[in-house]
């Protein structure tokens, strides 16, 4: 019998051979043959046949992963389903179709949903939101992104987690829910930090930065940008270093420095244009295209921002779309073309409302109040800053009833200015005339009034804010100099402290080197009457009158008072030394005789027997038993040294 070939190595010889001629082929004529290749490969072969082919024919990886998702259903292969329909997904999003990739995206996810795959379900929503984010669904995009942050959690993911945090604020910031955006931020950057996940930490403090611009706090949005590029620079990250610089030139157009602003544009556009990032490339000719509008180069702007425009609608960006129309109008505001302004302020207003993006569907109803305006369309400006009042103090809370009142006035004073002219005569107009003149007139009067009176409480308010600050200096002044002389005190009390502690362990050592000058002496005294007391002994074995003398003289040593003086002298330097040895010895211990407290001193300055014996002018034996009664007055255990008991009274 002949061996077979494994069905599986006959799968990859076909799959070899077949995918650079598959990837070639044409969508007209390529089914057929599709059809010959598929039937004898397997689902993940089909599926790999997708992934490999869906970035330059999308339409094949579609087929092939159709006719997986055919086999896996027809397997009840769920895993193998969910993998078919995310190609589906990945290659409509490749043709820029989001809308339907995003319904193959959450068909992959609810399959995998079911299942126990955690990592892959995580990607997988990565992926989706991704889609979501460039279709401009940011507020359906939040549900998966806390879907992916609980997954990160329970795996313990720390740099999913703070990247899921990152992505939560950012559709919060773009969504216009500031202070969500700052909490989910700030959660993200701890974390990123204390994993030391530099590079994305880079991401976080830029992400950061733009949510401060966006609330005017142009130093803070600088310094974060800031520290972003400089993390980015450390770590070469090209395509991120330009980030960093267009948002950095973002906040000087903010604080009006347009030559700085542009040197950043310019060099972001640079890198930009090298890596082939299209999106960056476009955001930096709008920015650019900004800086020239400023600049009153009207030609130099219109021409970035439409190069940007054109790029944004290829890709099919609405988010950025929003920005470069916006920016077009404004152009066509500046130059009085209103028509062409309103055309794309209104185009700008469209688009943020597909995306829910309130804050610029509030900038651009404040750019169409304007425009009516200058075009002397008071109803309609009236409306729409009706508008863009509304949103924007939803958004920032913040009121501008002069300009309604304004706008209302002029809208009414128009309107009747119209009825008068149709109904009445030339002296009705006139008479008209001359109210509405006096109306104005009393409204500039009024509105004089206002302004002086504004003018000195805000002077008013100066010199009280001038008074305080120099009292706030002269307080500080104060109180640093009562710091000085209270630091100087301290230090001189200091310094005394530790003169008096210095003087105090000069006189204790003084004292001890008495002391011990004192004990060597007694001892050395002792040692020599000892010595003499043996020549005598020696010497008494004579005549019967010099055995007498030799009594006498060992009677006279014997005897002598010279060790009452000794001792004497001892205790008055070892009292010096030690005040309330003595007394607090006869307090805890009262059947204590003065031959014990003798010994005890002895002991206490760690003389052995032998010179206490000297001292004592007594045996090394005696002193040896009289340690031992010691020990049992004082009722120390057999284990216990009397010296270290002693040390410690």
């Amino acid at each position: 019998m002949k061996n077979k070939i494994p069905s599986f190595i006959l799968s990859l010889f076909i799959l070899g051979c077949f995918i650079p001629f598959c990837l070639q082929s044409q969508s007209g004529n390529e089914a057929g043959l599709d059809d010959e290749i598929t039937a004898v490969l397997s689902i993940q072969d089909l599926i790999t046949l997708a992934e490999k082919s869906y970035k330059n024919n999308p339409d094949s990886s579609l087929y092939y992963a159709g006719r997986a998702c055919d086999m896996a259903e027809r397997n009840r292969d769920d895993l193998s389903i969910s993998e078919a329909y995310h190609m589906m997904g990945k290659s409509w999003q490749k043709k820029l179709k989001y809308d339907t990739a995003i319904v193959y995206y959450k068909k992959s996810i609810q399959v995998l949903n079911d299942l126990k795959e955690n990592e892959k379900l995580a990607q997988f929503i990565e992926q989706l939101t991704s889609c979501l984010k460039r279709n401009g669904n940011y507020r359906e995009a939040i549900p998966y992104l806390e879907q992916a942050l609980e997954l990160s959690r329970k795996e313990g993911n720390r740099l999913d987690e703070s990247k899921n945090l990152s992505e939560i604020g950012y559709n919060y910031y773009v969504l216009s829910e500031y202070d969500r955006a700052s909490e989910y931020l700030n959660m993200a950057l701890r974390i990123s930090e204390d994993i030391g996940e530099t590079e994305y930490t880079s991401s976080i403090l830029n992400r950061i930065g733009l949510l401060n611009n966006r609330l005017g706090d142009n130093k803070t949005a600088l310094e974060y940008f800031q520290k972003s590029l400089e993390i980015r620079r450390d770590l070469n990250l090209e395509d991120k270093i330009a980030g960093s610089l267009s948002n950095i030139g973002g906040v000087y157009i903010t604080m009006e420095k347009y030559t700085e602003a542009l040197s950043y544009f310019e060099e972001a556009l640079e890198i930009n244009t090298q890596l082939g990032n299209h999106s960056w490339k476009a955001i930096n000719l709008n920015n650019m295209g900004l800086v020239y509008m400023h600049m009153e180069e009207y030609n130099k702007a219109l021409n970035h921002m439409q190069q940007a425009l054109a790029i944004k609608r290829a890709r099919k960006d609405r988010r950025g779309m929003i920005f470069s129309s916006a920016y077009i109008g404004m152009v066509y505001e500046k130059t009085k073309k209103f028509d062409l302004a309103i055309e794309y302020f209104t185009l700008c207003a469209d688009l943020s409302k597909e995306i829910g993006a309130m804050d610029q569907l509030s900038a651009c109803y404040e750019d169409l109040f304007r425009v009516y305006k200058e075009k002397g369309n008071y109803k309609l400006a009236l409306d729409y800053h009706e508008k863009f009042f509304t949103m924007a103090d939803s958004i920032f809370g913040e009121e501008k009833l002069k300009i309604i009142t304004e706008i209302q006035t002029r809208y009414e004073t128009d309107k009747k200015a119209k009825e008068n002219e149709l109904l009445k005569k030339d002296a009705e107009i006139k008479h008209s005339v001359q109210n509405v003149l006096i109306i104005l007139g009393s409204a500039l009067l009024l509105l004089s009034i206002l302004l002086l009176i504004l003018f000195r409480i805000t002077r008013k308010s100066l010199y009280k804010n001038r008074a305080l600050h120099e009292q706030e200096i002269k307080v500080n002044e104060l109180e640093l100099k009562n710091k000085e002389i209270e630091r100087l005190r301290l230090e001189e009390l200091v310094f005394a402290e530790q003169e008096i502690n210095r003087l105090q362990k000069e006189k204790i050592e003084n004292k001890n080197r008495e002391l011990s000058a004192i004990t060597m002496q007694i001892l050395n005294k002792n040692q020599a009457l000892s010595d003499i007391r043996d020549m005598v002994k020696d010497m008494k074995g004579g005549a019967s009158e010099e055995n007498n003398n030799c009594g006498s003289i060992l009677s006279k040593i014997d005897h002598s008072d010279q060790f009452d003086q000794d001792w004497d002298q001892f205790k008055k330097h070892f009292e010096e030394v030690h005040p309330r040895f003595f007394k607090s010895l006869s307090g805890k211990f009262p059947l204590l005789t003065s031959n014990d407290l003798k010994l005890c001193a002895y002991i206490r300055i760690n003389l052995n027997n032998k010179e206490i014996a000297r001292m004592l002018n007594v045996t090394p034996d005696t002193v040896k038993k009289a340690r031992q009664r010691l020990k049992k007055k004082m009722e120390l255990g057999q284990e216990e040294d009397i010296g270290e008991f002693l040390l410690s009274v």
